[in-house]
């Protein structure tokens, strides 16, 4: 059964490399979704640190560098939302098993990586975990 899924979690990180063809508003639609559902920040803070508030960049920071979520399926279903293909049942219950935030930040990385992210929301979230950790 573990075989399985690492295969299976090698195939999804084949795919989740794919996504850095995705067109920049899918980027930013995944992007918001890890804002909103993996660090729980309000509709208002995400557009506050999008924009570069100051406020809402410590908020960010201090919920990344604590990251904690017990529920990651939100966040995979609005990815779904973005980009459907590979995502069964199967697969989804295999990315929200603990530990579970593994595949969560596993995906951001690969889609947009830290080293050279393609949208500025991308840029502000991998300088700000790298701030705030």
């Amino acid at each position: 059964m573990a075989d399985r899924a690492q295969e299976q979690m090698g195939r999804m990180i084949k795919t989740w490399q794919s996504y850095r063809a995705l067109s920049n508003s899918q980027k930013v639609a995944i992007l918001r979704a890890y804002l909103r559902f993996i660090l729980g920040v309000t509709g208002k803070t995400v557009d506050d640190f999008s924009r570069g508030d100051v406020i809402a960049w410590r908020e960010v920071g201090e919920r990344q560098a604590a990251l904690t979520c017990e529920d990651v399926r939100p966040f995979w279903e609005a990815v779904v939302k973005v980009r459907p293909w590979g995502y069964t049942d199967a697969v989804l219950d295999l990315l929200c098993q603990p530990p579970n935030l593994s595949a969560v930040c596993r995906m951001i990385n690969e889609m947009e990586p830290p080293e050279a992210p393609s949208t500025l929301l991308a840029r502000l979230i991998h300088r700000n975990a790298h701030e705030f950790r």
